[in-house]
């Protein structure tokens, strides 16, 4: 039907985005099906419509702003199908047409949140794709242009959220990277902007929101192995969301509840990885992953093979099983150890990663990662694994 109106009106700037928006919730659907060879065709049809669109009216700000969001979402198809740096151009275009908006219009308050979540968005493409520098550089554009616009209405609720989401993407970004006192700067500013928020309207969406917070500095705060601080961002979570039997808090106490087991097998684990088995079952996988990080990043490859291999028995789940096979292929990339060793850890990372493809694990520009590199030599089996995962890529 929406193909008709076209036909009927092509030079009805409404008909082709009804056409291209219907394009767009096709491909939501497809992605939500993990179809993403059509999703992306469908979501790239919308957008030449769009762009179609916006050159019909260059000076429609409409236009440009229904372009800019198409793309972004065409950006994320892209990503989730394993093709991130496909993505960051698309991204990147997205982006800059989002600054266009702001500058062309620098009172509108939604054209300057539209830019810094858009800086934001840019980011995380980057990020996806391994472009470490780009998305740090491009995330903190998004926490200074989020804090310039909250400065305007200290009564925005929402500007001052968008900033303590800023906040805490630069904190999870800083704790990847192993720079703790960072991480833990970050994720405090942003847990005190969210205490600030809540103070301010206390409604249960409003401690939903601070708990989630909480939980989340919280994981931060173990991924550098701050474990005492971990545990009391887990305790306050649970205090904010300590409402017995309410829908809306409940599963946020919950969760809450499993993180504090869980920060105790990450300790655990760090004193000896098998010790991780002895916990729950649910806090197994996500506590070994945490050890395998630590232990790679603080260049202790035989602890952290130790831990990457319990977790790739206690795996089912693709990303925990590449999880297991990115360690394997960074403890290959030690130098220090003999080649022998290196040379099974990489064999190691082979058996993972195809099981790990087995199991629907689509990024083949993951396997573009410098570790990998220090696999390529010593697995022959290496080249054939990557070519089977992006054959079924193209599948997808």
């Amino acid at each position: 039907m929406l193909r008709d109106l076209r036909k009927e009106d092509d030079g009805s700037a409404a008909a082709q985005l009804d056409l291209a928006r219907g394009l767009e919730r096709r491909g939501d659907g497809l992605v939500a099906k993990n179809n993403m060879t059509e999703a992306v065709a469908a979501l790239g049809e919308s957008v030449k419509i769009r762009e179609a669109v916006a050159a019909q009216d260059g000076g429609s700000a409409s236009a440009k702003r229904d372009l800019a969001t198409g793309l972004f979402k065409l950006a994320d198809a892209h990503c989730t199908a394993g093709q991130p740096r496909r993505a960051d151009a698309i991204a990147a275009r997205a982006a800059e047409l989002f600054v266009q908006l702001a500058a062309a219009d620098p009172d509108s308050a939604r054209a300057r949140r539209d830019e810094a979540q858009g800086f934001g968005k840019w980011g995380q493409v980057l990020m996806n794709g391994g472009h470490l520098t780009g998305a740090l550089l491009v995330w903190q554009g998004a926490q200074e242009r989020s804090a310039a616009l909250a400065k305007v209405d200290a009564a925005d609720v929402q500007a001052k959220e968008d900033e303590a989401t800023a906040w805490e993407r630069l904190a999870g970004f800083y704790a990847r990277l192993g720079n703790s006192d960072r991480a833990m700067e970050a994720a405090r500013t942003a847990v005190d902007q969210w205490t600030a928020i809540a103070a301010v309207a206390k409604t249960k969406a409003d401690r939903r929101r601070l708990a989630l917070a909480m939980l989340r500095c919280g994981d931060i705060s173990a991924e550098v192995k701050q474990l005492k601080t971990a545990r009391q961002w887990y305790a306050k979570a649970a205090d904010q969301a300590n409402v017995p039997g309410d829908p809306l808090l409940g599963p946020v106490a919950k969760r809450a509840a499993e993180q504090l087991v869980y920060a105790d097998a990450v300790e655990a684990g760090l004193k000896d990885p098998a010790a991780v088995l002895d916990a729950p079952a649910a806090a197994r996988v996500p506590a070994l992953r945490t050890v395998a990080t630590i232990e790679l990043r603080a260049d202790h490859p035989t602890t952290a093979a130790t831990a990457a291999a319990l977790l790739a028995k206690e795996s089912r789940a693709a990303d925990d099983l590449f999880a297991a096979a990115r360690t394997f292929a960074g403890c290959a990339a030690v130098t220090r150890l003999g080649k022998d060793t290196r040379t099974g850890y990489a064999a190691d990372a082979v058996v993972a990663l195809r099981r790990a493809t087995a199991a629907g694990f689509r990024d083949p520009d993951a396997l573009t990662a410098p570790e990998w590199d220090a696999v390529a030599p010593l697995a022959p089996d290496f080249a054939k694994a990557r070519e089977e995962l992006l054959k079924l890529t193209e599948k997808k």
